[in-house]
This record gives structure tokens, C-alpha cells and sequence, in this order.
């Protein structure tokens, strides 16, 4: 009987731990909260490129950083293989900066959402850069 307890209890420990052991570290969820806080008071934002930036918003249960943009001028929705080098670039910008908050918060367990929609409203495509696309 004792050993089936202890044995309940190491197992529930595992479980805990394992699920700790992938998560951000807090500064790193704080930092990315705070973000999301202060572009509230700056969105919308002109991007450039005919983009502008309406939402910031951090996924808690994803620890994701969700980025939305409007194209101010018509647009078609890219080829795959234009939205995997969209994707490699960013990955690169990303790592030829290693000192900025974006790479660290990224290396640190945040991964990052980029949604884009047309001048109509209408879904476009997306992209996600995650910590495992840094390695």
C-alpha cells in the first residue's frame, strides 16, 4: 500500500515538473503582458508598406505573442512558398539581432503570431515564429 502511494506521488511530481519545465520563464510572460499593454495605447499603428497594425494581444495558454494587420490596398493572398520565405526572413532578422527583446523573448519560450487581412476585412494568411524555428 505504501509503495502504491509513493509511487502516485512520483508520478504526480513528474507530471508537474514536465509541465513547468516548458514554460516561459515569468519575466519573460511579464514582458510580453506589458507589451500587449502599452501597443493599446498606440494601435492603430501605420506599419509601412501599406500595413497598419490594429491589435496586440498575448495568449496566455500559448504564451504567444498575436500580432493583426489590415492591408491598406488590395492584395491576394501569397503562394506558400512566398509565405515560407516571408517566414525565413523574419527567422533571420530574428537572429541577426540576438541582443533584441524579440529574439530574447522568443529564445526564452514566446513565440510570435503575425495575422494578416485585407483592406475588405477578409482573412489573409498568418504566420508563427516559435522558439524551435530559432535553433
Amino acid at each position: 500500500m505504501k509503495s502504491s502511494i509513493k509511487l502516485w506521488i512520483v508520478a504526480i511530481l513528474m507530471v508537474v515538473s514536465g509541465s513547468l519545465w516548458g514554460a516561459p520563464p515569468l519575466a519573460s510572460i511579464q514582458r510580453a503582458k506589458a507589451i500587449e499593454e502599452e501597443a493599446r495605447w498606440q494601435l492603430p499603428m501605420e506599419s509601412g508598406f501599406g500595413l497598419t497594425m490594429t491589435s496586440v494581444e498575448f495568449d496566455s495558454q500559448s504564451n504567444t505573442l498575436e500580432y493583426t494587420y489590415y492591408y491598406s490596398f488590395p492584395m491576394d493572398v501569397p503562394s506558400p512558398e512566398s509565405l515560407q520565405e516571408r517566414k525565413q526572413a523574419t527567422i533571420h532578422l530574428l537572429k541577426a539581432n540576438p541582443q533584441s527583446e524579440d529574439y530574447q523573448l522568443c529564445k526564452s519560450g514566446i513565440s510570435y503570431r503575425y495575422i494578416y487581412f485585407s483592406e475588405d476585412g477578409d482573412y489573409l494568411f498568418e504566420s508563427s515564429i516559435s522558439p524551435d524555428d530559432l535553433r
